[in-house]
C-alpha cells in the first residue's frame, strides 16, 4: 500500500512537472529542494501556493496563478520573484503540516542573514550512534537546513485575482525596501552615495530631529514629540495624498519608517533600565 501511494505521488509530480513547462511555476518534487529555492542567495523573493488536487478553490486558482507567475517570467535581479506549488497531498505531514486549509498563499522575503545552523558533534558519538541518528534525522526530518524564519512570511489575505495579487507582491517588496533603508539611515557608519538622495535626505531629517529630541531629558517627553511628528507627517499624506508628487510621498512615509523605528529604540532602553 505504501508503495502503491510513493508511486502514485511520484507520477503526480512528473504529470506537474511536465505542465510546469508551459509556465513560469515551479512544482516543488522534494523538501530540499523547497527550502533551496525559499533560502537562496540571489536576494529573490517566493510566492508558494500550497494546494490540492480535490480543493476548488485550488482548481479556480491555478491558471490565476500561473498568470500573475508569467508577470515576472522575464524578470531578473532583486525584482525577481520565484513561483512555488507545494501539493499539499505529497506534502500534507511536512511542508504543509501546520496550515489551516487550502489554498495558502504565502510570499517569502529574501535571506537577510544567514540560517542559524548549529554543528553537532559528530566525534561524541559512537560508530552505531551515528548511524541511528542518521536514520533518526532522515526518519523524523531533522535537517538543519529546513528552516524558515517566521518573520520573512508574508500570508496573503486578499481576492485571487492576478492584480490584487500582483500589488500584494508589489507592497510587501516596497515595504521591505523601506525597512532596509531605515536600517541604513539609522546606522551612523553608513555613508549615502552621491547617486541617493532618498538616503542623505533621511539623514539629514534624523539628525535636525534628534537635536530637537536632545531637548526632551525624559523618555515620556521624547515619545510625546515622536507622537506630535508622526500626527503631522500623517496629516500630510491624509490631506495631500493626491496633490503630492510620488517622491515626495516616499520621503513622508521615510520619516514616518524612521519616527517608528526610533521610538522601538527608546522602548527597548526603558525596557532594559526596567
Amino acid at each position: 500500500m505504501k508503495f502503491c501511494t510513493t508511486l502514485f505521488g511520484s507520477l503526480l509530480i512528473l504529470i506537474q512537472i511536465a505542465q510546469a513547462a508551459k509556465n513560469n511555476v515551479k512544482h516543488v518534487t522534494s523538501i530540499d529542494q523547497f527550502y533551496n529555492i525559499c533560502n537562496n542567495a540571489n536576494g529573490s523573493y517566493t510566492m508558494v501556493k500550497y494546494y490540492t488536487t480535490w480543493c476548488h478553490h485550488c482548481k479556480r486558482l491555478g491558471p490565476i496563478y500561473e498568470e500573475l507567475s508569467d508577470l515576472y517570467k522575464n524578470v531578473e535581479g532583486d525584482d525577481n520573484v520565484t513561483f512555488l506549488n507545494v501539493n499539499c497531498e505529497i506534502f500534507g505531514s511536512t511542508l504543509c503540516v501546520d496550515l489551516p486549509g487550502f489554498p495558502i498563499i504565502n510570499l517569502i522575503k529574501p535571506l537577510d542573514k544567514p540560517l542559524n545552523i548549529k554543528e553537532f558533534d559528530w566525534n561524541s558519538l559512537s560508530f552505531f550512534e551515528r548511524i541511528w541518528k542518521r536514520i533518526y534525522d532522515k526518519l523524523y526530518l531533522k535537517n538543519p537546513y529546513w528552516q524558515i524564519d517566521p518573520d520573512r512570511i508574508v500570508k496573503y489575505q486578499g481576492r485571487r485575482d492576478v492584480e490584487p495579487l500582483d500589488n500584494f507582491i508589489k507592497t510587501v517588496k516596497a515595504k521591505d525596501e523601506l525597512s532596509k533603508k531605515v536600517s541604513s539611515i539609522l546606522n551612523p557608519n553608513y555613508h549615502c552615495s552621491d547617486a541617493d538622495l532618498f538616503c542623505k535626505e533621511g539623514k539629514i531629517y534624523l539628525l535636525e530631529f534628534l537635536e530637537q529630541l536632545d531637548h526632551s531629558k525624559q523618555n515620556g517627553d521624547k515619545r510625546d514629540a515622536i507622537f506630535k511628528e508622526r500626527m503631522k507627517l500623517e496629516n500630510i499624506i491624509r490631506n495631500n495624498e493626491k496633490s503630492v508628487d510620488k517622491d515626495t510621498l516616499q520621503v513622508i512615509k521615510l520619516k514616518l519608517e524612521l519616527l517608528n523605528t526610533y521610538e522601538d529604540t527608546i522602548q527597548d532602553v526603558q525596557h532594559d533600565e526596567l
